[in-house]
């Protein structure tokens, strides 16, 4: 009677490493983030993967790193967002099975991540270039020239 219960500890152990990791099952290792802004047509720069894109837009990131996103539109102040990396929910699946294999997959795969905002909303404020609308931009940002 010894024996069935040995094979079935062994099939258990055997599959652990398939149960483990389950921030990447779950999330992928990419997120869809949606870029809008207000008003819309402006130029969006994701950083550090130097993509752009048109404003409404959706990108799919890396969940692994964190991004920054510059919004910019000719007579408007440019604004930028940070995506910051947070650890995911679906992570816990490794305190209860994965333990640090899971932990160690999802870590460096980027499942074990969401990005935080999961959309970047963007009101852009007018500027016409004078001085004290420069000033009156965020950040002391330039008002977006003319391409």
């Amino acid at each position: 009677m010894k024996a069935p219960v040995c094979r079935c500890v062994q099939a258990f152990i055997a599959l652990l490493p398939l149960l483990s990791a389950c921030g990447t099952i779950v999330n992928g290792t990419r997120q869809t983030v949606a870029i809008r802004s207000r008003p819309p047509g402006a130029t969006a720069l994701v950083l550090p993967d130097n993509l752009t894109v048109t404003t409404p837009a959706e990108v799919e990131l890396d969940r692994v790193r964190a991004h920054t996103v510059r919004v910019e539109l000719q007579g408007y102040c440019r604004e930028t967002v940070h995506i910051d990396r947070v650890t995911s929910e679906s992570t816990m699946g490794n305190v209860l099975v994965g333990g640090l294999v899971g932990h160690t997959i999802d870590a460096s795969s980027g499942g074990g991540w969401d990005l935080k905002p999961g959309a970047v909303d963007v009101t852009l404020r007018p500027a016409d270039g004078s001085v004290a609308s420069f000033l009156e931009c965020d950040r002391g940002h330039m008002p977006s020239a003319a391409h």
